[in-house]
């Protein structure tokens, strides 16, 4: 019997959604100013400690579209909370976490750290469903419209109430 070809990058894509993750994948990458003080220009890090995992929060049209097109996708981390958090993510009391239906007990999305990588990145990645209640799904959707597209209040409004 003849060994069958593996799922091309396109094919592999087209199985990712919004909320997917991937565990144990590597470092978070950011960019902060140069340590050396006469540099202006962005200097990459890695984080000290490394993610649980990422969760894929670009759109799922974005992601199932032709990489040659639109080689990009975004993610977040996948940070350990604690069960009081959890409670407060819950209720939607803290915008920068969003709850992953799927995800192991006590891993969150921090909304707040996105990292651009490349489509090519996340098709080598074993995926995970997110989520399988669709109620779910779109209250992950709206902790990303809460995260990204909430009005900020005059810190004198946000006192008085």
């Amino acid at each position: 019997m003849a060994e069958s070809e593996p799922p091309d990058q396109e094919s592999i894509l087209r199985a990712w959604r919004q909320g997917d993750f991937a565990a144990g994948v590597g470092p978070f990458i950011y960019g902060d100013r140069s340590s050396d003080p006469d540099e202006t220009g962005l200097e990459a890090y890695f984080d000290e400690t490394d993610p649980a995992g990422f969760v894929v929060v670009s759109q799922t049209c974005d992601i199932v579209s032709e990489p040659a097109k639109n080689p990009w996708v975004v993610v977040c981390p996948l940070v350990k909370v604690d069960s009081a958090r959890v409670t407060e993510i819950e209720r939607g009391g803290v915008p920068r976490f969003a709850l992953v239906e799927n995800a192991p007990e006590g891993l969150v999305a921090e909304l707040a750290r996105p990292l651009t990588i490349s489509k090519d990145l996340l098709a080598s990645w074993q995926r995970n469903q997110g989520f399988t209640d669709p109620a779910k799904a779109v209250e992950f959707a709206r902790s990303l419209e809460r995260c990204f597209g909430r009005f900020a209040f005059p810190d004198d409004f946000n006192r008085s109430i």
